[in-house]
């Protein structure tokens, strides 16, 4: 596994690789929460990514808070969540009203790259060796796998899949929400070659998942990629991993997730009771 991040996301602070774009409400308010655009310059991809961050409110008075990572789906980027499933308002109200606790939510643009290291980039680096420690070096974020989690969307929720797998040291928690999953699962390559890390059955069996990792699955009754989400709770239920999977009334479209953002956030940060 990946080691050094924290270090890592010091030294870019300190090197001033963060630079805010936009702010919705840039002021600390109680009543509402602060959503920020920024850029960072990434050694690991050689380019200057965008990404998006949902401050909860009155995150000036706070520390130690969670942090949920969110990955947008194909053609997506930093801020499919809040237009989409304005995740940012569904949160704000659950915070205010005592059902979540409050968090920080990270939301990288990663194109059209699944989040991994592969033909694209190194994703899954960029967003573990640099995003995450930046973002957690500059807000008042615990920084602990223990309050740290991921998820996504389609493409997202594979790649919050890989990323939960793959690092299993810096997330708790992963949710795969409509997951573009493949049918068909090969543990080796044809030629019996190293498997590719993207491969999520061998890294399953590879790895497991570390005790107390939560994964959840969900889909639509009428989503195409149903097949593949129910090919991979078969795999997890053959191989004894634990997971919650989700069927609900629906396609693959923003009506169906932003309808569930809040049991994705209960999910994540929920009270207990």
């Amino acid at each position: 596994m990946q080691r050094g991040w924290l270090g890592i996301g010091l030294m870019m602070l300190m090197a001033g690789a963060v630079t805010p774009i936009m702010a919705q409400d840039e002021s600390c308010s109680s009543e509402v929460g602060t959503v920020i655009e920024s850029e960072i310059e990434s050694d690991v991809l050689g380019k200057t990514k965008n990404y998006t961050v949902d401050m909860t409110p009155d995150w000036c008075s706070l520390d130690d808070l969670p942090l949920l990572v969110m990955l947008h789906g194909a053609g997506g980027d930093n801020n499919s969540w809040v237009r989409g499933g304005e995740i940012n308002s569904v949160a704000d109200e659950m915070i205010l009203a005592g059902e979540i606790d409050p968090l920080v939510i990270l939301m990288p643009d990663g194109g059209n790259s699944a989040f991994i290291n592969g033909v694209s980039g190194n994703y899954g680096t960029f967003i573990t060796e640099e995003l995450i420690p930046l973002v957690e070096a500059t807000y008042p974020i615990a920084g602990t796998r223990e309050s740290r989690f991921v998820g996504g969307f389609s493409m997202g929720g594979f790649g919050a899949l890989y990323l939960g797998v793959y690092y299993p040291d810096v997330f708790s928690k992963i949710g795969g929400h409509s997951p573009a999953l493949p049918v068909r699962y090969d543990l080796v390559t044809p030629d019996d070659a190293e498997p590719k890390p993207h491969n999520l059955p061998y890294m399953f069996e590879q790895n497991g998942l570390p005790e107390g990792t939560q994964l959840w699955l969900d889909v639509g009754e009428s989503d195409g990629l149903i097949r593949g989400v129910r090919r991979m709770a078969q795999f997890l239920d053959e191989h004894d991993i634990p997971y919650e999977l989700h069927i609900w009334p629906g396609g693959h479209n923003f009506m169906y997730w932003h309808d569930h953002t809040p049991d994705y956030l209960r999910f994540y940060v929920g009270k207990p009771g």
